[in-house]
């Protein structure tokens, strides 16, 4: 009887020895699983309202976002996407407010605070004019008779940007160059081609074919994701963002995202 009462005191023991055990190794793995997401460290993206790459109204907030939502995915980043005018923006990344900014383009001077990792995409900067005007040039020392507005901060081309003078008016945004064009109130606007043409068309039909682009276009500018210099990740960001990117490209997953957009490589 009492071999039995031992026997039944052994394997209760031993039963809960297992339960113990099963207990631990879930908490553990609980516990794994909390440090994994702990781990995770969260980076603050910022960009300008800027469609059709870039916008908190476009499926998937744009291309350039989309893009950037996939480079990150499985990686020790999760992102946050804030939009503000453009020279908050740039001014965020450059006092170390941001980690990235994205949709930036190449400028000497920004590499005094952005990192440039490999290049998003690409697209044309241009001249535009109403078309019922026939301003013509050949070189940017012509455009001193017109008045010729630009987005404050932005890049259009090296030597457009380095044009000074009266006759020149920075603006907030693409919206308001449009506007001031059509009110006849400048002469021409500098502006991303598909960013121009994607505004006319979606939010001025009506206006659409009353503004006509000139040629020769200003430059081909790449298109980045600047990381900002004084985010303490900078270097880890850098090296995952260019790592990442080049197995996008590889495997396929780039030319689909853009397909899905409406982008082509």
């Amino acid at each position: 009887m009492k071999k039995r009462s031992a026997c039944r005191i052994l394997a209760a023991g031993i039963q809960m020895n297992q339960k113990l055990c099963a207990v631990s190794l879930m908490l553990l793995a609980c516990a794994f699983l909390n440090a994994q997401v702990t781990a995770q460290k969260e980076i603050l993206v910022v960009s300008e309202e800027w469609p059709p790459y870039a916008s908190q109204f476009m499926d998937k907030q744009g291309v350039l976002i989309d893009l950037l939502r996939h480079v990150f995915h499985d990686t020790q980043f999760t992102i946050r996407v804030e939009f503000h005018p453009w020279a908050r923006a740039l001014s965020m990344v450059e006092h170390g407010q941001a980690d990235c900014i994205i949709g930036v383009f190449f400028a000497e001077e920004r590499t005094r605070f952005l990192e440039y990792p490999l290049p998003l995409l690409e697209q044309e900067t241009a001249l535009f004019q109403l078309q019922k005007t026939e301003y013509t040039y050949s070189s940017l020392e012509d455009l001193k008779k017109y008045t010729v507005g630009k987005v404050r901060h932005a890049v259009n081309s090296a030597e457009f940007d380095g044009l000074q003078g009266s006759n020149i008016v920075p603006l907030v945004n693409l919206t308001q160059c449009i506007q001031m064009l059509l009110s006849e109130r400048i002469d021409m606007f500098a502006g991303p081609v598909q960013n121009v043409n994607h505004l006319l068309g979606t939010y001025f039909p009506a206006d659409r074919y009353k503004i006509k682009q000139l040629y020769p276009v200003l430059a081909k500018q790449n298109m980045y994701c600047g990381i900002s210099r004084k985010s303490p990740q900078k270097d880890v960001l850098l090296q995952v963002f260019n790592e990442r990117i080049r197995v996008l490209r590889e495997n396929g997953t780039y030319e689909r995202i853009l397909r899905e957009h409406n982008r082509f490589p």
